[in-house]
This record gives structure tokens, C-alpha cells and sequence, in this order.
């Protein structure tokens, strides 16, 4: 009886609202490009001056090639797709791969086009 208790007082310690969502692990961050890897070739920018990027907590984008606009988090099935549209247009739909507090995975293309593209937040 006792044991019972006391998993049911400890099952009850877990709040949804302690858990971090994809969203807030990619706001607020600037994402720098440290790995680029296509079919065809693989490049790494670890440490070097690099392209980079931030999600605002408003919805909006902007980055070093200096476009700006707003972007969308969905999620597609299992997928989890970010857009940017900037101007009207959007530039790109990216699926994420993989999330942490100081690395992204993201992934676009298809085909022999396909790109893996390697971010941290950098310190």
C-alpha cells in the first residue's frame, strides 16, 4: 500500500509546463552555419565567419545576407517545418531535423538537391 502511495505522489510531479517546446528552443538564438553537407560535398565553417540567423519571439526573421520578414513553425505528420517568407515570397521551408538548447539540424531539397545544414548558438 505504501509504495503505491508513493508513485502515485511522485507520477503527480510532472507538469506540462515544465517542458520545453521546439519553438522556444529556436527563438531567441542566433544560429550560426557550422556544417553544410549535400549529396555532392560536405563544407564546415566551425569557428569562422559564417552566415547566421535569428527568430524573434515576435515572428520575425532576419539574417546575415540581410533578409528580413516572419516565419512559421508547423509541423507536417511527424515533421517539424519552419517557412521564412520575406517580401511575400517564401525563401525557404526547411524541415528540422534535430533541436537542443545549442545545436539545429535543418534540412531542404530533394533529390540529388538535398541539404543538411549544421547550426549551433554560438557564445
Amino acid at each position: 500500500m505504501m509504495f503505491v502511495l508513493i508513485s502515485t505522489l511522485f507520477a503527480g510531479c510532472t507538469k506540462d509546463a515544465d517542458r520545453i517546446t521546439v519553438e522556444e528552443m529556436l527563438k531567441e538564438k542566433d544560429w550560426f552555419l557550422e556544417r553544410r553537407k549535400t549529396n555532392q560535398s560536405d563544407y564546415f565553417f566551425v569557428g569562422l565567419p559564417t552566415f547566421s540567423f535569428q527568430l524573434a519571439a515576435s515572428g520575425t526573421y532576419n539574417d546575415t545576407d540581410g533578409i528580413t520578414g516572419q516565419y512559421a513553425i508547423s509541423r507536417s505528420g511527424t515533421a517539424i517545418v519552419l517557412t521564412v517568407t520575406a517580401t511575400g515570397r517564401t525563401i525557404s521551408a526547411y524541415t528540422v531535423k534535430n533541436v537542443g538548447i545549442k545545436h539545429l539540424v535543418l534540412e531542404f531539397g530533394s533529390g540529388t538537391t538535398q541539404s543538411t545544414l549544421y547550426f549551433s548558438a554560438r557564445q
